[in-house]
């Protein structure tokens, strides 16, 4: 007990390392969320979709972070990418709509680009563990038709 009581500060800093090494080949903690949405890999990218009707609590979760998502930071970024996957609150908005709600996307396209010819805009929500992007599909009509989150 006493090599423990002396060494303490020794022994909390060689956890703390043993614990970044795990995260950083693990990947680190997924968001809690992100284990109710579908996994598929494509490569070395693994996508997360929701492959059924949202319940009411998902559905007010991601109605939330989509009023959020603007003045947040890359970090809740990163959480809220996965309740909006699975609330499908993009789902049928136009990417005007889309913009309106969370800025010009950083990916894809731009605020100028928009119209029927636009297939696929998305919107960085990386962390330092991971890349991730919230990838947002659009149909002729130019309105959400799929959205998902893309991790690597």
């Amino acid at each position: 007990m006493a090599f423990i009581n002396k060494n303490i500060a020794k022994i909390l800093f060689l956890v703390g390392i043993a614990f970044a090494i795990f995260a950083f080949v693990v990947g680190g903690p997924l968001p809690s969320s992100r284990n109710k949405l579908t996994e598929t890999h494509v490569g070395l990218n693994h996508e997360f979709r929701q492959n059924r009707e949202p319940t009411a609590e998902e559905r007010k979760a991601g109605i939330a972070a989509l009023k959020r998502w603007k003045s947040a930071n890359r970090y809740e970024k990163n959480r809220m990418a996965s309740d909006i996957v699975l609330s499908k609150v993009l789902i049928g908005l136009t990417q005007l709509e889309i913009v309106e709600h969370m800025g010009t996307p950083d990916a894809f396209t731009a605020l100028h680009e928009i119209g029927p010819h636009i297939r696929h805009t998305g919107y960085n929500a990386m962390d330092d563990e991971s890349k991730c992007d919230l990838l947002i599909e659009l149909n002729d009509d130019g309105k959400t038709s799929e959205v998902h989150v893309d991790v690597f």
